[in-house]
């Protein structure tokens, strides 16, 4: 049995204390997930900094969220700054048996943040996350199963070698391996390492550091296999297969596994939205079905394997993102996870430095319409022009969503609330209404397209409604966050191209009402040619939306500048600079009930302002 203990430290207290503790915890628990206590005027990560001085001492092996998804094998220590995540995380990997120790704030029914006081319960958030474990537990077809025995598949050599088309250099070929893994960091032992050469890491540099995690089996490709230590692993008979790219096999070994586990797949694309529209859908089909999801930007030729790779016998549907920066990607993406329902949101300019054109853009995003397996569905966007023109060209069952009379799902009566949106849902025979806890009416659309996917899989009204209205914003995503001196963050900076930047602007004017808007801009990447037209674009925008200061950082931001001056903006109300420029000019101009709006491309790491801001 094992002991999990969830625990943080308090800010502006004795700092002394906080390795010491994290040491305890080390020794003496299976697994440490280390979070927020009352930072108070600290920075959270900071005081999580501390405490893992101490930790790694007693326990060396850190485990990543996204490699708990299915459990954990072996002692170790995970960090989730969010107290409220922690405790669920903690209840989620219990097992029949198992003590989940929450530490540290026992009665206390707040948290302090920076000199803010907010509700919160250890105890409320603990029994809310074991209804819900009980609840997924007790209804099999439902929610997200867990690293179940009974629904691992293994893979055997015979597997490895049909899907990748290798051949075996050494080792033992007896083994059987529980899962694949191309993280030597948190790899088990039972797992089989793929050594992926990616643009900034090679894999095969650190596959002697997977062999010390214990690991029996390895695929290197076939070029780098004379500079790996082959004659020391034959004599531990480590078993190592080669192949002529190690990034395809990991596709082809997704592949295989996506058709042994029996799961339909539903595959998202689209220039905007991908990512909360997939939440969405996963949302929705959990309400009746068991579902694997993508996580974070899981989106490409490496993560959309590592997620197909997820799946067991537990799971009906997998809903998948696909990205693409150039063409013939998503073509390879739709080979890998075969998908029997696929959805286009929309059209935009977006990777134009890959495709070229916006005409590059729309038949980049149709390869997937060519890839629905026979007797598949389309789900697409009937307020795209660009969407039906591909939706003509295609045989396939089509479902179209929107707001025009085309679409078989609408939406109807769309009212903006108070960090909400409300509609009502006509479905082919029925109408709902749906109150989504997420502002923007662009959000509206990305319902839609979920709603016509439930519909698709024969879900009720009040099930897609209860999927759509239990969805929380993604990381990173018009996150509406409070500081503690009372001025508004929207937190958008996951990514950014000129469509999403547009509703973003409308949202933020929607949602400051009668107080100042100020928007923070960094750039827009793989814009080519088209870069300068289009931040000059988002200058003009941020003009029109009534926004009071502006803020621009990066390459393009005299782009930004030059647009916004066009379009009616004083020069005096304009700034550009570096991230810490801006936080350092914004921080003494900041008002209360300021709405701040802070947006860029995923390059652009535009959350660190958003961090610097709440901090200060």
């Amino acid at each position: 049995k094992k002991i999990i203990c969830v625990f943080g430290c308090g800010g502006d207290r004795d700092k002394e204390k906080r390795p010491l503790m994290g040491e305890i915890a080390g020794r003496l628990c299976d697994l440490a997930i280390v979070t927020s206590d009352n930072p108070r005027t600290e920075d959270p990560e900071k005081i999580i900094e501390h405490i893992c001085l101490g930790l790694k001492k007693t326990c060396n092996h850190e485990y990543s969220l996204p490699s708990l998804e299915n459990g954990f094998d072996k002692k170790g220590f995970v960090i989730e700054p969010n107290r409220r995540d922690a405790i669920k995380l903690g209840i989620d990997l219990s097992r029949r048996g198992d003590t989940v120790l929450i530490a540290g704030k026992g009665h206390e029914a707040y948290q302090i943040l920076g000199n803010k006081t907010v509700s919160f319960s250890d105890r409320k958030e603990a029994q809310i996350a074991l209804v819900s474990k009980a609840k997924n537990t007790n209804q099999p077809n439902k929610g997200n199963p867990k690293s179940k025995s009974s629904h691992e598949i293994p893979w055997t050599i015979a597997d490895t070698l049909k899907a990748t088309g290798g051949e075996i250099i050494c080792g033992d070929v007896n083994h059987k391996f529980t899962g694949i893994s191309i993280d030597s960091r948190n790899i088990s032992s039972s797992q089989l390492y793929v050594a992926i050469k990616g643009e900034i890491h090679d894999g095969h540099s650190f596959a002697e550091d997977a062999v010390r995690q214990g690991i029996a089996g390895i695929i290197v490709d076939k070029d780098k296999a004379k500079d790996l230590p082959l004659t020391k692993w034959k004599e531990k008979q480590i078993l190592c297969i080669a192949v002529k790219n190690t990034t395809k096999a990991l596709g082809d070994l997704a592949c295989f596994h996506r058709k042994r586990a029996n799961a339909s797949v539903i595959a998202i694309t689209g220039s905007n939205g991908k990512t909360t529209t997939r939440e969405m859908t996963a949302v929705v089909a959990r309400q009746h079905f068991a579902t694997l999801s993508s996580k974070g930007n899981f989106n490409n030729e490496i993560g959309l394997p590592l997620t197909l790779l997820k799946l067991n016998h537990g799971h009906k549907w997998a809903v998948v993102e696909l990205g693409m920066n150039a063409p013939g990607e998503i073509s390879r993406l739709g080979d890998i996870c075969l998908p029997d329902i696929g959805v286009i949101t929309n059209i935009g300019p977006a990777h134009l430095e890959g495709v070229g054109s916006i005409e590059g853009v729309m038949r980049a995003k149709g390869e997937l319409l060519d890839k629905i397996k026979n007797g598949g569905t389309a789900v697409l966007n009937s307020d795209d022009h660009r969407v039906l023109q591909l939706a003509g060209k295609t045989s396939l069952d089509v479902i179209f969503y929107g707001i025009s009379q085309k679409a078989n799902i609408r939406a109807k009566a769309i009212m903006e609330k108070d960090f909400g949106t409300a509609f009502a849902l006509t479905l082919p025979d029925e109408t709902i209404s749906i109150d989504l806890k997420i502002p923007g009416t662009f959000m509206v659309s990305n319902a839609l397209a979920a709603a016509a996917v439930g519909y698709k899989l024969k879900l009720s009204a009040k099930e897609i409604k209860a999927g759509l209205e239990d969805f929380k914003p993604v990381g990173q995503r018009m996150n509406i966050l409070l500081t503690s001196n009372g001025v508004n963050l929207i937190d958008d900076t996951y990514n950014a191209n000129l469509a999403s930047m547009e509703a973003a602007l409308k949202t933020l004017k929607t949602l400051k009402k009668n107080n100042r808007g100020i928007f923070i801009v960094g750039d827009m990447f793989e814009l080519g040619r088209h870069a300068e037209k289009m931040h000059a674009e988002i200058g003009a925008m941020a003009a029109d939306s009534d926004v009071s200061i502006l803020y621009a950082t990066g390459e393009h931001s005299d782009s930004v500048a030059s647009g916004a001056i066009k379009g009616g903006m004083k020069l005096k109300n304009i700034f550009s600079g570096s991230k810490k420029e801006i936080v350092e000019d914004l921080s003494g101009r900041l008002r209360t009930n300021d709405w701040v709006l802070v947006k860029g491309s995923r390059g652009m790491g535009m959350e660190e302002i958003v961090k610097d801001l709440i901090s200060n």
